[in-house]
């Protein structure tokens, strides 16, 4: 970042080499505090009951303030570097000096990290803005790198907003997390008893019923806020690749009557029934088109009942969809629904 707080109008892969400008990063600018939250989740994270922590690695690491943390909160462990930036090096390993041969620098971009990094290497991953520079697709496509290199499988983590300590964290059904090897994903296998990478959404309902999108294993999940479990339900349960239950959104009467369910694999928007999570129909296809999709991902809805929709990948567009109320509907897919003129 420039001291005026706005980004390099430079390419990151031009700006970040050049040390001058890592110094002025690495030194503090408008947006510095940033940091603040991430230096203590990763204190939080290195101070659970995760019991022994002996690998971490840091994605991104920049001058190397993060991993510092961790390595800090757990003196046993031994810490990866690794970054892009060779000036970003030089502050790192100034920084990190004091850990000996703990530390371990590797510069390498995200998408050649399977090389660097041996699969399933880290007990623990940290980073602040490993994808700052990058574009939905790019990000997209780097998760499954990011996925390879950790031990960990994915959970659900409640996280005091003004401390960043983690309160409680649990995985499927509520369960203790079991970061054992699944399967393939198999609609006719008996449901997974643990997440698949990535759990893709949270929602808070406001009468206090927690949704979580398991998005691979094609199911949402529904907690109370302690984590006890309460029911799940599939959505196009035979949809493999990156599965059918991306994000949520509710509607906007008071009862939130209504759950607007992104399916970024089969490119529509599903309309389920809260009470009963029974799909009532859905819109949109596969397409470039008004009302199409190319990786439906985000969706929101305004205070007039609005949908609003973003599209990863090469989508890159949002979209709206104006609340008309509430009429009949044919049940299922009613396809693309194309603005009237």
């Amino acid at each position: 970042m420039t001291a005026a707080g706005r980004a390099p109008a430079s390419s990151a892969s031009t700006t970040w080499a050049e040390e001058a400008t890592a110094r002025a990063w690495a030194a503090g600018d408008d947006l510095h505090d940033l940091l603040d939250l991430p230096r203590r989740l990763a204190v939080s994270v290195a101070s659970a009951d995760l019991g022994e922590i002996s690998s971490v690695v840091d994605i991104g690491s920049g001058p190397g303030d993060f991993l510092a943390v961790a390595l800090e909160r757990s003196a046993s462990a031994r810490g990866l570097w690794t970054d892009v930036s060779p000036a970003m090096e030089i502050l790192a390993r100034t920084r990190l000096g004091g850990f000996g041969n703990r530390v371990q620098f590797v510069l390498t971009d995200l998408a050649d990290m399977r090389r660097a990094v041996p699969a399933g290497s880290a007990d623990l991953l940290v980073s602040s803005r490993v994808t700052h520079h990058l574009g939905q697709s790019m990000t997209a496509n780097r998760q499954q790198t990011v996925e390879s290199i950790s031990k960990l499988n994915e959970r659900l983590a409640v996280i005091d907003g003004d401390t960043g300590k983690i309160k409680r964290w649990w995985g499927a059904y509520g369960k203790k997390p079991d970061d054992g090897e699944l399967a393939p994903y198999n609609a006719a296998a008996a449901p997974a008893e643990q997440y698949r990478s990535p759990v893709h959404c949270v929602a808070l309902a406001e009468d206090g019923l927690l949704y979580v999108c398991d998005r691979v294993n094609d199911r949402i999940q529904i907690f109370h806020t302690d984590g006890k479990f309460v029911s799940e339900h599939f959505f196009a349960k035979n949809t493999l690749a990156s599965g059918s239950t991306w994000e949520i959104a509710f509607s906007r009467d008071p009862a939130q009557r209504f759950i607007y369910l992104t399916d970024g694999q089969n490119e529509r928007v599903r309309i389920v029934e809260r009470a009963s999570m029974k799909e009532l129909t859905a819109f949109g296809r596969g397409g470039r088109q008004p009302s199409e999709f190319f990786g439906v991902h985000s969706i929101a809805v305004d205070s007039k009942g609005n949908i609003y929709t973003t599209e990863t990948y090469e989508g890159k567009r949002v979209q709206k969809f104006i609340y008309k109320g509430i009429s009949s509907v044919a049940r299922g897919y009613q396809g693309v629904p194309w603005p009237k003129r």
